[in-house]
């Protein structure tokens, strides 16, 4: 358990700093991932490409994460558009 707890709390500092930096807000911690909206609470002209950035970022530096089962960490990203109400 505590390997996992490190494992998660690295990988949210890690996204939380990747997501800020790119202009994005994280919305909620969900266990093993995150959600993040960009556009909000301020938006900007390029806030889409701006979170294809950030997902790229968060896939490249996730692999550095030093995990104790010697196995690479994976990770999977969803992108939504439009207007959100």
């Amino acid at each position: 358990p505590e390997d996992l707890g490190r494992l998660l709390n690295s990988f949210h500092e890690i996204c939380g700093s990747i997501v800020k930096r790119f202009g994005g807000c994280i919305a909620k911690d969900l266990g093993d991932g995150i959600s993040a909206y960009f556009g909000w609470p301020e938006s900007h002209e390029q806030d889409a490409e701006r979170a294809v950035v950030a997902a790229l970022e968060i896939i490249k530096s996730v692999k550095a994460i030093s995990n104790p089962a010697r196995t690479p960490i994976q990770v999977h990203v969803g992108i939504a558009t439009g207007d959100v109400v």
